[in-house]
C-alpha cells in the first residue's frame, strides 16, 4: 500500500464503531426507567442506517509506544433518518403497566449526524490495531407525537428532543 492510497469504509463498520457491540442490552434500572420505557432503544437503533461519505487514506508507517503502525487518516460524515414507531408500541406498552393513564404513541422518529476526522493507528507486526481517535460534531434528534386519554378526556402532545455537541471515540489496544 503507498501513501495517499484511499478507500472508502463500510457503512457497517462505520455502524459498529459509532454503537459498538451492536445492542448489548444494557438498560437503566430504577423508577425512570419503568415509567419511560426508553429501555426498549439501544445506541444501535437510535444511530439507525447509516448514509454518508466514509472515506480513509493511508498515510505512511511511523513509530507508536515502540510499535511500527501504519497510519490511517479517517473521515466521517454520517447520517441517519428512520422510523422508530416498531419501538414505539413497545414502549407505549411498557408506559401503560406504570401510568395511570393510556398513552398511545403515534409516531417517533429519529435523526443522527457526525461529521468527524480522526485516525487509526495499524500494529504492522501483529496486524491488529493500535489505537483509534476520532472526534467530531454529533447531533441526534428524537421526535415524539403520542395521544393521552385521562379521566377528563383525550390529549395530544408532541416532543422533540436534541442533543448535539462534540463526540469523541477512543480505542486502546493493551500496551507492553
Amino acid at each position: 500500500m503507498a501513501a495517499d492510497d484511499s478507500w472508502k469504509i463500510p457503512a457497517e463498520a462505520v455502524k459498529a464503531l459509532l454503537a459498538p457491540g451492536g445492542d448489548l442490552k444494557l438498560r437503566p434500572e430504577g423508577d425512570m426507567q419503568e415509567m419511560t420505557g426508553m429501555e426498549q432503544f439501544s445506541p444501535s437503533d437510535i444511530v439507525g442506517s447509516l448514509e454518508g461519505e466514509f472515506q480513509a487514506v493511508y498515510s505512511g508507517v511511523r513509530e507508536e509506544g515502540g510499535k511500527r503502525v501504519g497510519v490511517v487518516k479517517l473521515k466521517v460524515e454520517a447520517q441517519s433518518a428512520q422510523d422508530l414507531s416498531d419501538k414505539a408500541s413497545e414502549m407505549s406498552e411498557k408506559m401503560a403497566e406504570s401510568l395511570p393513564v393510556k398513552m398511545n404513541i403515534t409516531a417517533f422518529d429519529g435523526e443522527f449526524k457526525y461529521d468527524s476526522e480522526g485516525e487509526l493507528l495499524w500494529d504492522l507486526e501483529t496486524g491488529l490495531p493500535h489505537s483509534l481517535s476520532l472526534s467530531g460534531e454529533m447531533r441526534m434528534i428524537l421526535d415524539i407525537s403520542m395521544s393521552v386519554e385521562t379521566p377528563d378526556g383525550e390529549q395530544s402532545m408532541e416532543q422533540s428532543l436534541t442533543f448535539a455537541g462534540t463526540q469523541t471515540i477512543a480505542l486502546a489496544t493493551g500496551g507492553d
